[in-house]
């Protein structure tokens, strides 16, 4: 786990450090603000519940389309099967109308943590004994996102974006076959920082 937390701020420093590109812009993303925090609900499979949290960073916004990376760290919970935590970089861009709708797309990857949990039977023993067992996967997960949205800030003073993103994980490899499709569903709301 310290390999994955030293991984992420490594990345994360990077990005702070060479992403400050500022354009001459007008009615956008205001150009101090870089950094916004990503909270919200993480559906796995559509229906297992999840959270997600992460930090979003601008790289360069223009009066329509905005640069992005974000990590997050993301969790869900399959009752008497599998829970998991993961940890994810992306990249993406983002178009937004001058009223405050928007199109998103993100390319990322990432490692899961999934905590398998396991029946085992002792047949050799009279009454049969029956143990619960955890195993642990690691995995890596490549994802693709698409998303709409409204960034308040457009029309108000708040710095609030809403977000709904369909996400396609692959995650390799998965338990019992080299890889898995998984369909999840991603919604929450960005809140950027002022300077």
């Amino acid at each position: 786990m310290k390999y994955i937390i030293s991984i992420a701020l490594f990345l994360w420093s990077t990005g702070i450090g060479f992403g400050q590109i500022t354009l001459n812009a007008k009615n956008e993303t205001p150009l101090q603000q870089r950094l916004g925090l990503n909270v919200g609900y993480y559906g796995f499979k559509l229906n297992y519940p999840g959270f997600q949290i992460g930090i979003e960073h601008y790289w360069a916004t223009t009066l329509h389309f905005q640069v992005i990376s974000d990590f997050e760290v993301s969790g869900y919970y399959q009752k008497d099967q599998q829970k998991a935590v993961a940890l994810t970089a992306n990249i993406g861009q983002r178009y937004t109308s001058f009223w405050g709708g928007f199109l998103e797309n993100y390319l990322g990857i990432g490692i899961q943590e999934t905590i398998f949990q396991s029946q085992i039977y002792n047949l050799t023993t009279h009454p049969i004994e029956v143990r619960t067992v955890n195993t642990n996967k690691l995995s890596v997960i490549p994802n693709i996102s698409l998303g709409l949205g409204y960034d308040f800030s457009r029309k108000t003073a708040l710095p609030l974006i809403y977000y709904v993103r369909p996400t396609i994980h692959w995650l390799i490899p998965d338990q019992n076959l080299v890889f898995q499709t998984i369909f999840s569903f991603k919604t929450g709301i960005i809140y950027r920082f002022k300077p």
